[in-house]
């Protein structure tokens, strides 16, 4: 079996290890829905580490906003080489359509 290679990697937790992570019953994890909402709007122009980054402050805003008993860490961490930059979609934009000029 080949050895996991951790270069170019990069991880996103929506908490520390030992704690929970807040989530709603019906609506789900606040950190799955700051990153959804975040790839929506962002995916076309930021790299995904500057979007993590968007998430983690998002989700300890929402938890402060909110004043949950307990806060909520979003864990961002890279092994990225050469400050490389991931995109997943750059320079689409989904809410214009092909034939819209």
């Amino acid at each position: 079996m080949e050895r996991l290679n951790y270069d170019d990697l990069l991880v996103v937790k929506s908490s520390m290890e030992s704690f929970i992570s807040k989530r709603h019953c019906v609506y789900g994890s606040l950190m799955i829905r700051a990153l959804v909402s975040s790839m929506y709007k962002h995916a076309c122009h930021h790299d995904l580490y500057t979007i993590f980054k968007q998430v983690q402050t998002k989700v300890r805003k929402l938890c402060l906003d909110r004043n949950l008993d307990s806060g909520q860490l979003v864990v961002v961490w890279d092994t990225l080489t050469h400050m490389r930059k991931l995109y997943l979609f750059p320079g689409f934009n989904g809410s214009k359509r092909a034939d819209d000029s």
